[in-house]
Order: C-alpha cells, then structure tokens, then sequence
C-alpha cells in the first residue's frame, strides 16, 4: 500500500471516531433538561435580536446593497487572481504580487480530494 493511501486509510478512521464521539455528546446534550431549557431561553433571545437587527438593517438598505455588489466584486476578482495566477505558474512565470506596503505575496496552492465520480469497482 502506497504511503499516501496509508495516510489516507488513517484519515478515514480518524473521521469516523470523531463522528462517534460528537454524535455521543449531542445524544447527552439533546438529553440534557438543562440544555434544553438554556437553548429555549437563547432561541428567544436570538429572534429578538433578529428583529433588532432587521430594523436597523432597513434603514441602511442602500449600504447593504452596495456591501453585496462589493462582496460579489471582490469574490471575482479573487477568482480571477487565482485563475490568472494558476495560468502564470503553469507556464513556468514568477507568480508574486506586492502591496503598496512593498509586502510581497506569493501564492499557496492547496490539493484536496474528493470521490470519485464513476467508481468501477
């Protein structure tokens, strides 16, 4: 067995004993009274908070509306770096960005792993 896989056999046992112990505790929470009567209490609390929230939010409707265009903005433009970024690299160029600070950035790549689509086992 390849190292990889053996640290990946790892991984899968560590999730499932973490699954284990967190479904235990929410099982000792749902039957906790004490719990439950502090989760009533903070469920109150939350919508009141909510309702405030709202409130003051409708007055500022013409900021949130920006503030989501900016969010969108900024969301694409990252994207966009990333793609960019991924093209230079791949093409063998020097991949840095400075700051008006003269704070070099360079990028971080990341691999993560999902299953498969089509396993033929």
């Amino acid at each position: 067995m390849s190292k990889l896989n053996e640290i990946f056999v790892r991984q899968q046992e560590i999730r499932r004993e973490k699954r284990i112990i967190q479904e235990t505790y929410k099982d000792a929470l749902s039957n906790s009274r004490a719990y439950q009567q502090a989760l009533e209490g903070f469920k109150e609390m939350q919508g009141k908070r909510k309702q405030v929230e709202l409130e003051i939010q409708q007055d500022f409707s013409s900021e949130f509306n920006k503030l989501d265009r900016l969010k969108q903005e900024q969301k694409d433009n990252q994207d966009l770096m990333s793609d960019i970024a991924l093209t230079m690299y791949a093409k063998g160029q020097e991949v840095a960005l400075t700051d008006e600070y003269d704070t070099v950035y360079e990028p971080e790549f990341k691999v993560a792993f999902k299953k498969a689509a089509n396993q033929n086992k």
